[in-house]
Order: C-alpha cells, then sequence, then structure tokens
C-alpha cells in the first residue's frame, strides 16, 4: 500500500509516494500527509497599546506545523486587532484664572476635564 504525500519543502509541486509503516493505515497520518490543511494556532492576546482611548493588541500566530504553507492562508486567524482601554485616564488642567478680586480675598478657576469617558484617579480642584 502506498499514501500520497507531499515533503514540506520541494522543488516542485509534484506530490512522492511513501510507503506505508507497520501499523500504519491510510489516515493514519493525520490530514498533513494526505495533502489536507493543518490548522493555525494562535497564542494569547497582548494588553492594549492605549492606557486611554483606542489601540492595537496582538498576538503570535503560526501554523501547527510550523510552516505557514501548510496551513490555508484564508483562514488564517488575525494577529492584530483594535481594542479600547481606558484604565490610564488622567484628568487635564488649564491654567489658572486671573485673581477675581483685585484686592482681598478673591477666587481662581481653571478648566478640569477628563481626556476619557471616565478617570481613575481624584478629580484635581478646579477652584481655589
Amino acid at each position: 500500500k502506498m499514501i500520497c504525500e507531499k515533503p514540506p519543502k520541494c522543488d516542485d509541486d509534484k506530490p512522492t509516494l511513501a510507503p506505508l509503516g507497520d501499523g500504519e493505515t491510510v489516515g493514519s497520518r493525520g490530514s498533513a500527509g494526505l495533502g489536507g490543511h493543518t490548522t493555525w494556532e494562535s497564542g494569547e492576546w497582548s494588553f492594549c497599546s492605549a492606557v486611554c482611548g483606542e489601540g492595537t493588541r496582538t498576538r503570535n500566530v503560526k501554523c501547527g506545523t510550523g510552516h505557514d504553507e501548510d496551513c490555508v492562508a484564508a483562514k488564517r486567524p488575525a494577529a492584530s486587532e483594535k481594542c479600547t482601554d481606558y484604565h490610564g485616564c488622567q484628568y487635564a488642567t488649564g491654567q489658572w484664572s486671573t485673581c477675581s478680586a483685585k484686592c482681598g480675598e478673591g477666587v481662581q478657576t481653571r478648566a478640569v476635564n477628563c481626556a476619557g469617558p471616565s478617570c481613575s484617579s481624584d478629580k484635581p480642584a478646579s477652584q481655589q
């Protein structure tokens, strides 16, 4: 008995025949040995590149055989994607205004805005 097998590195695309060993049956070598396709392997996603807004996260993606040409390129999982993270948003403060009084006690104000939808730190004073 013989099965059709494509070696990992060939000079041409012609398959070669490899004899079945003792105890082997057609199909026992897995899909790669029968001209099928192996699966893609994906690593864990990285942290988002942004700490306050939109960024990107990445992961390693490789073919299970170690040779990307052995897997179907159209079925390759994404190695990067957009992400949003707001855990590091900080408050932005403007300049203090001039004092409201020319003599004695007065008030100074400034703009205080969060750089994202929510800020994790205490809000700075907007008046003194």
